[in-house]
């Protein structure tokens, strides 16, 4: 007997039913999906009595969170503010006028600020709006130092010695330098002073410079005796004249004046000043440019403290010293054991005997054996046997 059984529609069937309008779904396919959605609907439901979220708290608000953010942003870009102004103080001194252009700005912007709040201020009216207002102001006011002191209690206490500590290690970085260093902010046109250089060079006098010249003294005739002097004197006071220019120009050509001239004592003069000015000078300059080395001298001192202080890690300078300082003393460690190990050896070597001695001991050890070890025994056997 043939029984009937479940079977699923030919694709042929499919088509006739497209085509007439009329689907006929299985039963069994809209059962299960029922099934599915009643038990989802049922789960949902199970998880709302569960889970179900609470209220938002009266005191919670988006003005209240959107202004605590606020907050935060503000202090952040401050800590920001002030990082960047540290380092923009470590720059080196052509830096300064970026940072004065900065301070200038801002303080433009200060006091447009304070003008306009100045123009802006108008007498306000009271009325029943502005107290209602300002009542609610005051509420929130009130609500959010309670939610600020309930943050801050959760927080916990906040580490004083960390604060204390680092003050007493960076507070000079708050202190502001006594040495303020002169900064040119032009650079120099160079072309231009040394074109005024060389025309100063063209302008100014060559120095005299003293010729060799030789003393023809030894040429002078023989001085004459005092009574032709005597008697030639008349004639000489007749013919006398004055110490001037005739005179001079009337002496040898080879011969030099005896007596010291006005202009030649001032020109001396003068040279003895000028010699007097220009070592003052080098002894200032030289001055200058001993303190200048002591106070450069101070400052890198002081520099280095301060980068010390604020870098946790050594340099590379005592690195390198205490590696240095480790090898050699395990070198001399190394050198210790080397020559106590050649030493023991050498102490051995020498208390050994040689290879030919060690060869003859043996050898006489075995003949002595050979020789007497039957005489041993024949003396053993007669003890024996006459016993």
């Amino acid at each position: 007997m043939s029984t009937f059984r479940p079977c699923m529609m030919t694709s042929w069937a499919q088509r006739e039913a497209l085509r007439s309008g009329v689907w006929y779904a299985p039963t069994t396919s809209f059962e299960k999906d029922r099934a599915c959605t009643h038990s989802q609907e049922e789960a949902m439901a199970e998880c709302l009595k569960k889970f179900s979220a609470t209220p938002v708290p009266s005191h919670v608000s988006a003005a209240l969170f959107s202004e605590m953010m606020m907050k935060k942003e503000r202090q952040r870009q401050l800590g920001h503010e002030q990082r960047k102004n540290f380092l923009i103080s470590r720059q080196k001194p052509f830096g300064f006028e970026e940072r004065e252009k900065e301070r200038r700005a801002k303080l433009r912007a200060m006091i447009s600020e304070a003008s306009k709040d100045k123009k802006e201020a108008v007498v306000v009216k009271n009325s029943h709006k502005t107290t209602k207002d300002s009542k609610q102001g005051e509420d929130c006011h009130k609500v959010l130092i309670q939610t600020v002191e309930d943050v801050s209690v959760s927080e916990g206490p906040k580490l004083r010695t960390a604060d204390r500590n680092r003050k007493e290690r960076v507070g000079f970085l708050d202190k502001s330098p006594s040495f303020q260093p002169k900064i040119i902010r032009q650079v120099p046109d160079f072309y231009r002073l040394h074109k005024a250089l060389q025309r100063d060079a063209t302008q100014t006098k060559k120095t005299t410079k003293c010729q060799p010249f030789y003393l023809r003294t030894s040429t002078l005739p023989v001085r004459q005796s005092r009574a032709t002097m005597a008697g030639d004197g008349k004639k000489k006071n007749s013919t006398n004249r004055s110490k001037s220019l005739g005179a001079l120009t009337s002496l040898s050509t080879d011969t030099l004046p005896v007596y010291i001239t006005d202009a030649a004592r001032k020109r001396a003069e003068a040279i003895r000043k000028s010699l007097e000015v220009q070592e003052s000078k080098t002894q200032e300059s030289a001055e200058w440019l001993r303190k200048y080395q002591m106070r450069s001298e101070a400052m890198q001192r002081t520099v280095t403290l301060h980068a010390k202080l604020l870098d946790p890690h050594r340099s590379l300078k005592e690195v390198y010293n205490e590696k240095l300082q480790h090898h050699r003393e395990a070198d001399q460690q190394r050198m210790r054991e080397y020559s106590k190990e050649l030493k023991g050896m050498r102490a051995r070597v020498s208390q050994r005997p040689y290879l030919f001695q060690q060869v003859k001991q043996v050898s006489a050890s075995r003949s002595y054996i050979i020789k007497y070890i039957p005489v041993v025994f024949k003396c053993i056997f007669i003890y024996y046997y006459y016993t």
